[in-house]
Formats: C-alpha cells, structure tokens, sequence
C-alpha cells in the first residue's frame, strides 16, 4: 500500500531550507562557482515543482522554464568534480521538496505528482520532436541536391526519361488522393483531380485505381526497358512532334513540374500528419499542455538560434561529431535538455521511492536524507575549510532534521493551524544548541587536537562531530518529562 503524504508546515519548511542552504554555501567554499550553481538550480527546480501545480497558466509555463533551468544547474557540482558541492546541492533539493512542494490529491500510486510528471512528459515531448526536426531538415537538406543529381545525370535518353516520368506519374496518383481530401478538410471545398483521370474516389479505392493501371504502366516499362530502340524510331517517325516529346523527357522540364506537384503534395500530407500529432498531444486542454511545455518551446527556439551561431556550432560539431552529423547541432542541444528532464524525474522518483518504502512518515526519511547529506559534506569537508564551519555545517545538519521533523509533526494539524511561532521558538533552540556545540566543539580540537601525536587535526574534528550528533540526540530525550509526553 502506498503511503500517503500530509502536508509539512511551510515555515517550518522554509527555516529548515534556509538553514541548509546557508551550510551548504558555508561547506562548499572551496568550489564556489559549483557550490553557488548547485544550491541555485536546488532552489530553482523547488520552487519550479511548487509553482508547476498551479492552476494559473502563467505559473505553470514559469515552472516549466524552471524545471530546465534548475535542472542543468545542479549539474555544475558533478562537472566541476565537487563532492562537497553535491552533497550539498542533494541536502538542499530533498529539503525543499519536502518543505515547500505541496502535497495533495493529485498523487498518483508512485508517489509522484501526476502534474509535475503531465509537465515533464510535455518538455520531454517538445525536445524529442525538435531533435526530429533537426535531424529531418538536416538530412533533407543534405539529400536533395545528390538525389536530383542523380536523377538528372540518369535521364539522358527518351527511353529513361520516360520510365521516370511513369515512376513519377505512379506516386503522383498515390498521393493525390489523400492529399486532396485533406486539403478538402482544410478549405471546406471540393477537389476532384482524380476525376480527370477517369477515377472516382467514392467508387474506386486506391487499390483498385492501381490495378487497373498496373498493366498498362508494366507494359510501358518493359517495352521501353526491353527494346528501346521501339521508343526512339516512334518518336523519329514524327519529325516535330517526336522531336518536342524526345527534348521533354530529357531535358526535365517535365520532370521538374511533376516534382513540384509531387512535393506539393507530400508537403499536405506531412503538415496534416503534424497537425494531427499536435492536437493528440493538446488533448481536450491545449492552452495547459503548452503552458506545461513552455520550457520546452523556449529551449527549442534557443537551439535552433544557438545552434546557428557559427562558433557555438563548430564546439557543438567538435564535442559530439557523431551525433551531430545525425540530429544536428540543434538536436543535440534539445537532447542535453532531454537529459536534464530525464534526471529530474529520476531525482524525484528516488526520493519518493525511498519514502514509500520509509516506515512510518516517507518525509522523516526524506529528511534524514537532507540533513545526512549535509552531515557527510562537513565530514569529507573537514581538513580543506576551517573547523568552526566543519562543526557549523553539521550541527546545521542536525538543526535541520530538529525543524523539519517538527514542521512534519505540525503539519498534520492542517493549514489553518498557527504555529509559526512555536516553530520559531524551537528553531531559534535548535540554533542556540548548535551554536553552543559549535563553541565547545571547535574548543575541543584547538585544546585536544594538536596535543594528541599522529592524529590530524581533521580527524579531531570527525570525532567532534559525532559526539555532537549523539549529545543533540540524547539531550532532547533526556530533558523529555514522561508525565507531558503520555
């Protein structure tokens, strides 16, 4: 059975993200591009899943821009090789999340917010069609010109200029049909090319207009591919007629009009096909599709105006030839935003994951998470920073456990419930415990730490951090009177 979440008290949350945040900063000083880009794009993408629930568009279409925006920047911690850094990125996201993204009905049986996954799936829709795009126009492009070379460097005789003309004619007949019902569709008018031809699109099906054809267009081919030359003394026995027909079909005159139809035609068909996929993707609420797909749209038109930058192009080209001789600087751009995407709904799933599986509330041990996290930064920490910042960062640790765990005690009394101020006091106690442990702490490895021979300094302050960890955890315990707590 999936556990349910109730709502945390937002100032609670909101202390518990501000003290993390501060000691994430204050533990990542020695990477501070990676430290300020990591809590940044944390801070970012919590207030992006906040605001994506909205019922107002414009919210929505700004979380989406958020959910990319903070999505690539709690990258720059793993890119600049910081642990500490991402250690404090991961303690800051889990912290907001569980303080600040409301919890409601909209949980689906994953534990996710079915609307924050409904906005993910349309940025992840928009970014794949724009590496389709790309690759598309990339390829296209790139073919036409061999394509009609061949074909005009083939057509030198009458005899294959006429082959090619039925090919051409054959396609022309396979699509004309659904073409001009769609075009129909469009207009509100009737067209009836095929009427000329003897055809009638509400008795004939397509099948049946090619096999009656068939014979006669197997006939022409091989009696042009088999004797040739039948073709050519046809056309000399008409010295001015034969001449005009034999320069038509090698001169691709009526090759290139036929073309020109051809693609015209093809062209209805490709827009209806994309019209159709755009108005299923829409479904019976467009404007709140786009508005979750806003992020999307905007790196998409960034892609294809980035990638068309001379200089930014040829880095792109450079880093990843392979894929962008296939998708197109473009393509790539949107698929790195893909995979921001795809790294967030994996973020959020592993945290919602491993509250579900958590006894009891899933938001304790999302919070155990966070202030782990920041407990280990001030572990790997120590040596490279001070020690008063070491201690600092992990009594914030505790400090924020200490507060998020109240604030998901205190929610459960609902939103109309007043409590900020017993949350302000406890916080502010909370503080002044960590504070004080920070003093006797950093005492304790000035005193003790240069006197004990072989043993770093940093290694003191390790110790230091685990003997204030179990003191802020018995003390509570200790002071708690039974006859209050029964």
């Amino acid at each position: 059975m999936v556990a349910m979440r109730d709502s945390v008290s937002r100032s609670g949350g909101t202390i518990a993200l501000v003290v993390a945040t501060v000691a994430g900063l204050a533990v990542g000083i020695g990477a501070p591009v990676a430290t300020i880009a990591g809590l940044g794009g944390a801070l970012v993408l919590v207030g992006a899943l906040s605001v994506v629930r909205s019922d107002r568009l414009a919210h929505r279409a700004l979380g989406s821009v958020g959910l990319l925006a903070g999505g690539g920047l709690i990258w720059a911690p793993l890119v600049r090789n910081s642990i500490t850094a991402t250690l404090a990125t991961v303690a800051v996201l889990v912290v907001g999340i569980v303080g600040l993204v409301e919890r409601g009905p909209d949980l689906d049986r994953n534990g996710l917010d079915r609307a924050w996954l409904g906005a993910a799936r349309d940025l992840g829709i928009v970014l794949v069609a724009t590496q389709l795009v790309s690759m598309v126009g990339l390829h296209l492009g790139a073919a036409i010109g061999p394509v009609a070379g061949v074909a005009t460097a083939t057509i030198t005789t009458p005899a294959t200029g006429s082959i090619v003309l039925l090919l051409e004619l054959a396609a022309v007949l396979i699509v004309v049909g659904p073409a001009t019902a769609t075009l129909e569709t469009w207009t509100d008018r009737a067209y009836r090319p095929l009427e000329w031809l003897g055809v009638d699109p509400d008795r004939d099906s397509l099948w049946t207009t090619l096999r009656s054809n068939a014979v006669l267009v197997a006939v022409a081919v091989v009696v042009v591919i088999v004797a040739p030359e039948l073709l050519v003394r046809l056309l000399s026995e008409l010295p001015l007629i034969g001449t005009a027909i034999g320069w038509l079909l090698t001169a691709g005159l009526v090759h290139l009009l036929v073309g020109i139809g051809l693609t015209v035609l093809l062209a209805i068909l490709a827009v209806e096909a994309v019209r159709r996929s755009v108005v299923a993707w829409a479904g019976a609420r467009p404007t709140l599709t786009v508005a979750n797909a806003a992020g999307g749209v905007l790196v998409a038109v960034l892609a294809f105006v980035v990638g068309a930058i001379p200089p930014i192009g040829s880095v792109v080209a450079d880093t990843s030839p392979v894929l962008s001789g296939a998708f197109g600087v473009a393509g790539v751009l949107a698929g790195v935003a893909l995979g921001v995407v795809a790294v967030q709904v994996g973020l959020v799933f592993t945290i919602a994951l491993v509250g579900m599986l958590a006894p009891g509330r899933p938001e304790r041990t999302e919070l155990a998470i966070g202030s782990g996290a920041l407990i280990v930064a001030a572990v790997v920490a120590a040596g490279s920073i001070p020690t008063p910042v070491v201690l600092g960062v992990a009594a914030a640790g505790l400090v924020v456990w200490d507060v998020g765990s109240r604030a998901v005690d205190l929610g459960a009394l609902g939103a109309d419930a007043r409590t900020q101020r017993a949350e302000l006091v406890g916080a502010a106690i909370a503080v002044a415990v960590g504070a004080l442990g920070i003093l006797v702490g950093t005492a304790a490895v000035a005193l003790v730490g240069p006197t004990v021979d072989g043993v770093p300094q940093w290694r003191a302050g390790i110790a230091v951090i685990l003997v204030l960890g179990a003191l802020v955890a018995v003390v509570p315990a200790a002071l708690d009177d039974p006859d209050t707590s029964a």
